[in-house]
């Protein structure tokens, strides 16, 4: 029995708000994690103020090219420091980094959200 689309195709974002994010119909809150066609709801702590390089390490074990932090409604980055972790790391209010996450799954990039 072939696959049905939704299960091979990467997610889009179709909207989001304050609290959250719809994927394909399905509602996630924030704080949430999605990459290719998963939602992890388990791999982020419940602020971005708490958000450290253990954090980090747990997205990246995913092995994504890039990671978009979309960190509320205003573009904010993380107390640690964060240098020389090896990989692309974009920092962005959540409704940006919601559409330049489309974007670049659109273009098959391998890019993991993680939402705030």
């Amino acid at each position: 029995m072939p696959q049905s689309n939704t299960e091979t195709q990467n997610f889009q974002i179709i909207g989001y708000n304050d609290n959250g994010i719809n994927v394909l119909g399905d509602y996630a809150r924030f704080p949430c994690v999605i990459f290719e066609t998963k939602i992890h709801k388990d791999l982020l702590p419940n602020s971005f103020q708490q958000f450290n390089l253990n954090h980090l390490n747990s997205l990246k074990i995913l092995e994504p090219e890039i990671i978009i932090f979309g960190t509320g409604q205003r573009q904010k980055f993380p107390e640690d420091k964060l240098d020389d972790v090896d990989i692309a790391l974009e920092f962005m209010d959540t409704g940006s980094a919601c559409r330049v996450f489309n974007i670049l799954n659109e273009e098959q990039r391998s890019v993991l959200a993680a939402l705030f």
